[in-house]
């Protein structure tokens, strides 16, 4: 043989999924092909994965006579089920042309073909014994032969919400995952190389895709759409975010927890109830003091003529980057609030450390660090010198009145008590 076996195979195969099921006398055609040509399991499956790829068309493999003969199998099983659709003769014709054959030498190929397939007999899918030719069922071991809806091959995936696909596993989960797709409301069935795979789909507001995506979390083969279009499963499914709606559901106050409190963890090597933050997510990790309040540096120090004191601009911007960037990992989760425009809005554009007693001066100890400036504070002894890269807060009162009035109910003034 001087052709390609996968590819010949996979030739063979794309005409008989144009439709997006194999039919059971379309199976019964890939068997007697498999017997004639002797292809191997390995081959035919190769094949099968071939024609399924995304984009794949038929392509002649090696020489004239060798593409001839695929155009004749790709014909078998084409009316194999008695009537060619209108995708599996556009493939038959399109190869034909690739090949160089004319528009009459097919049909009189068709013609001979379909008179073959049926006379000849029909060897079952499901045990490999002979039939008679236009037997319903195999005598051997009952499989239907003929009629049906066949099987299934692609997945006909909704354009808006999330859509979970898993295959068979023998995962200790697998039979609750399956349970819980049979009960959505567009559950489908396929086959994809030799295995069946699984759609659950969930409305936007349907939290159990989180509940199916912790059942699949060990299962191999699985798929995430979002709004029909294929996401990656650890983008959609992060650990982190996985993770914090596990810790979320085990807090006294669900709710405090987003904010930073009630959590049964800690965070950073700190008691979580010292890093509350104004964007009700822990996951920004953007708190209002410890290592998590870097982001209140973010902005510059200026000095206004005849005055004694440094101001402090935010670079609100900056902060807004900052966080939209935190959150791309953790905006599906569904307690998670856009919250940084009305955030930033109740943040001052300036403050002045040395007078706001809601903050005080950040200290470091890197005088060549750019920005920083030195401060000179007067003590009842004297005075004391140190070098400030930002402000940071000295209450919680700015937090308070930032919460309370961006976000509603859930007892939040309680976080500040």
């Amino acid at each position: 043989m001087n052709y390609e076996s996968a590819l010949f195979i996979a030739n063979i195969a794309s005409v008989a999924s144009a439709d997006g099921k194999f039919h059971p006398l379309e199976l019964a055609q890939f068997e007697l092909i498999k017997k004639h040509f002797k292809f191997s399991k390995t081959d035919w499956s190769k094949g099968e994965r071939k024609a399924q790829e995304a984009g794949f068309v038929p392509t002649p493999t090696g020489t004239f006579a060798d593409k001839v003969q695929n155009l004749e199998m790709m014909l078998r099983v084409a009316y194999a089920d008695g009537e060619a659709s209108d995708d599996e003769i556009r493939l038959i014709m399109d190869f034909g042309a690739l090949i160089g054959i004319t528009q009459e030498q097919v049909d009189n190929l068709n013609a001979d073909v379909v008179a073959d397939v049926l006379a000849d007999p029909i060897c079952c899918p499901q045990c490999g014994a002979v039939a008679p030719s236009q037997s319903a069922f195999c005598s051997s071991c009952g499989a239907k032969l003929a009629g049906g809806e066949g099987e299934r091959l692609k997945f006909d995936i909704p354009s808006s919400g999330i859509s979970i696909t898993f295959s068979e596993s023998t995962a200790a989960t697998f039979n609750d995952a399956l349970q819980l797709a049979k009960a959505t409301g567009n559950y489908q069935e396929i086959s994809r190389n030799k295995k069946k795979w699984f759609l659950a789909h969930f409305d936007h507001g349907d939290m159990r895709w989180l509940k199916m995506a912790e059942y699949i979390g060990s299962v191999r083969n699985k798929e995430v759409y979002e709004d029909g279009e294929r996401k990656d499963w650890y983008d959609v499914f992060n650990w982190h975010m996985m993770q914090c709606l596990r810790e979320r559901g085990k807090a006294f106050k669900s709710n405090q927890y987003c904010f930073g409190k009630c959590s049964t963890t800690s965070d950073y090597g700190y008691s979580s109830e010292t890093n509350l933050n104004p964007w009700g997510c822990r996951c920004i990790k953007m708190t209002w003091n410890n290592y998590g309040a870097s982001w209140l540096r973010f902005g510059k120090w200026e000095k206004p003529l005849l005055s004694r004191h440094y101001i402090w601009r935010f670079d609100k911007d900056r902060i807004r980057h900052a966080y939209k960037e935190a959150a791309k990992s953790v905006e599906r989760c569904p307690h998670f609030i856009h919250s940084v425009d009305a955030v930033l809005a109740l943040l001052p554009d300036t403050i002045c450390p040395a007078t706001d007693k809601d903050w005080k001066y950040h200290e470091c100890y890197d005088e060549l660090t750019p920005g920083t400036v030195k401060i000179v504070r007067k003590l009842d002894y004297g005075t004391e010198t140190f070098m400030s890269d930002g402000p940071e807060p000295a209450t919680l009162n700015v937090l308070k009145r930032i919460v309370l009035s961006v976000y509603e109910g859930g007892d939040l003034h309680q976080l500040f008590t």
